[in-house]
């Protein structure tokens, strides 16, 4: 693996470590406006989704955001040959969240699928799916992201 791939498998981890942690999510896979995320063994405080035992609909949305997020930010690093490592290089602030519920997230493994639709200089456009441990889609996403290039 060469520096700038090993850049690109750190950034959102380099990038939103506090976020991820904040719910235990992990990094799994990045590629240049492709990121996946899991949650493996869900808190109870993470469950209660529809009064069950299903993952909760805030922290999917957190999944959703923090994907998407990351998947704009790969883009546009590789896009646009932003320095991975510079924090200051560039910004990013959601500008609106659309989450539909498929079906209940049951089970004890998630991952959520973000994918970078398109990337501007002020404007992204992202979408995402939630898996569940059969591979099942139990929610999908759309966003919009504001952009903040450094000049």
């Amino acid at each position: 693996m060469t520096q700038t791939e090993r850049s690109e498998a750190n950034l959102p981890v380099q990038r939103y470590g506090g976020f991820y942690e904040a719910q235990r999510l992990s990094v799994r896979d990045v590629r240049p406006g492709e990121v996946v995320i899991e949650l493996i063994d869900p808190r109870d405080d993470q469950r209660g989704g529809g009064g069950t035992s299903a993952l909760n609909g805030g922290v999917i949305a957190y999944m959703f955001d923090g994907a998407m997020g990351a998947a704009i930010a790969s883009l546009v690093i590789d896009r646009f040959g932003i320095d991975a490592e510079d924090e200051r290089a560039f910004g990013e602030a959601t500008i609106s969240l659309t989450i539909n519920y498929v079906q209940p997230a049951m089970g004890n493994r998630f991952e959520a699928r973000g994918h970078a639709v398109r990337a501007g200089r002020s404007i992204a456009f992202a979408d995402a799916h939630l898996l569940d441990e059969n591979g099942e889609v139990c929610a999908t996403a759309s966003g919009v992201w504001r952009l903040f290039l450094k000049s």
